[in-house]
């Protein structure tokens, strides 16, 4: 099938605007971008222990990878080198980290 606008924008190129360092999403949760082109992202996704990742949706697929430590996102549990696919219009509950963790994210920064 033909990817959306924004999928086919990403995989034509980097715009830059969203390299750089760590930055704060919430409280206990920290992205850093690695690469980008509009809204589609590959970033890393960095939880201390006892975060919360807010409720929230997707307006396009979005890939997660965890790397390490784990996170509850409702009642499903990610662990290291778990993957899950959020689809198009599915929703997180609010996910939370006891141990902390990080996940490798490709999609859109949460609205």
């Amino acid at each position: 099938g033909k990817l959306p606008a924004d999928e086919l924008a990403w995989w034509a190129g980097e715009d830059g605007r969203h390299a750089g360092d760590w930055w704060r999403l919430s409280p206990g949760v920290d992205v850093k971008c690695l690469r980008g082109r509009g809204d589609v992202l590959s970033m890393l996704v960095r939880l201390q222990p006892g975060s919360v990742l807010a409720d929230h949706g997707h307006r396009l697929e979005e890939d997660c990878l965890m790397l390490s430590g784990e996170i509850f996102l409702g009642d499903i549990l990610l662990r290291a080198d778990d993957y899950h696919l959020a689809p198009v219009g599915a929703r997180h509950v609010d996910g939370f980290s006891e141990p902390g963790g990080l996940l490798f994210v490709h999609g859109v920064l949460p609205e």
